[in-house]
């Protein structure tokens, strides 16, 4: 990690980039969009934060260029700004994959499924009934029996009797110290 943020410095030291961020070049640089360089100074702190630079160097850049609290409330709008392109960025390519990873297990033949892909919840709730039955009633086991439908068709039943077991629970500061 070192050597990755060590070679990121020397890069930008040995690029045309060092230039620029001399403070009297950025407020030069700035200086150029006249009215319009907060906006300019906004953008480009949210198309660096949103591609993974630390919202950090544009605040002490902001204070530089702007001034304490100037700087400070432009470096904000770009960190918000940012964000919502990451996450936007993130949601578009990642989608919803924790979701589609799990309903790969579940099967719209099966009428687990809609035709959308949206899981029926008379399904799950019929399918889990008994778990969570015995969940409630504080019992140390449980017997379940699901119909299995298999992909060539054939029908089974899947039987076992579940041991229910409490999870370790730690107080929050206990929990902190644990991790």
């Amino acid at each position: 990690m070192v050597v990755a943020v060590v070679g990121c410095l020397l890069l930008v030291y040995r690029s045309p980039l060092h230039a620029m961020l001399v403070p009297d070049e950025l407020r030069r640089l700035l200086a150029g969009f006249g009215a319009w360089a907060p906006a300019m100074f906004v953008l480009a702190c949210a198309l660096a934060i949103g591609v993974g630079a630390p919202r950090l160097a544009f605040a002490a850049a902001g204070g530089l260029l702007f001034g304490w609290w100037g700087g400070a409330l432009l470096a904000q709008a770009g960190t918000i700004l940012g964000c919502a392109i990451t996450f936007l960025w993130a949601r578009q390519l990642g989608g919803d994959l924790a979701l589609r990873k799990r309903i790969e297990l579940l099967d719209a033949d099966d009428g687990e499924l809609t035709r959308t892909r949206k899981v029926r919840r008379r399904f799950i709730g019929e399918r889990f009934d008994a778990l969570v039955a015995a969940l409630y009633a504080g019992k140390d086991a449980v017997h379940v029996t699901a119909q299995v439908k298999y992909e060539d068709g054939r029908t089974g039943t899947f039987s076992a009797d579940l041991k229910i077991r409490d999870a370790k629970t730690f107080a929050p500061a206990a929990a902190r110290k644990a991790a």
